[in-house]
């Protein structure tokens, strides 16, 4: 019997052991439990920054579009303006032009200024003519008037 109670001790030391161990097992996946825990929270720290990675290089093409517009606002602008430069450009040649026609036209108005003058100049120089022929005329009546007269004095 002392036999039987030390083999009962031993198994129940041995129980005590199978005990621990059994204990120490559920401590061990206690442990590769919060392992596997904080690997997943750590991969989900690392989808969370891969997420922000993202968020930032997405807020960097934001802002990329947006000053593309800018630009291609400036350009459409350059656009107008070099448009309204090309239209005060041609507005500019049209003064230049239409001041070429007033010149011209005040130089014909001029040259018909002189026109009318030399028409005058002319009717004058035709008039004095006229008064020559008509003086001429009148000296060759009074010479026959003259001639007349003394021929009735000879005969009287």
């Amino acid at each position: 019997m002392l036999q039987f109670k030390t083999e009962a001790q031993k198994m129940l030391q041995f129980k005590t052991e199978a005990q621990k161990m059994l204990q120490f097992k559920t401590e061990a996946q206690k442990m590769i439990q919060f392992k596997t825990e904080a690997q997943k929270m750590l991969q989900f720290k690392t989808e969370s920054q891969k997420m922000l990675q993202f968020k930032t290089e997405a807020q960097k093409m934001l802002q990329f579009k947006t000053e593309a517009q800018k630009m291609l606002q400036f350009k459409t602008e350059a656009q107008k303006m070099l448009q309204f430069k090309t239209e005060a450009q041609k507005m500019l040649q049209f003064k230049t032009e239409a001041r070429k026609m007033l010149q011209f036209k005040t130089e014909a108005q001029k040259m018909l200024q002189f026109k009318t003058e030399a028409q005058k100049m002319l009717q004058f120089k035709t008039d004095a003519q006229k008064m020559l022929q008509f003086k001429t005329e009148a000296q060759k009546m009074l010479q026959f008037k003259t001639e007349a007269q003394k021929m009735l004095q000879f005969k009287n």
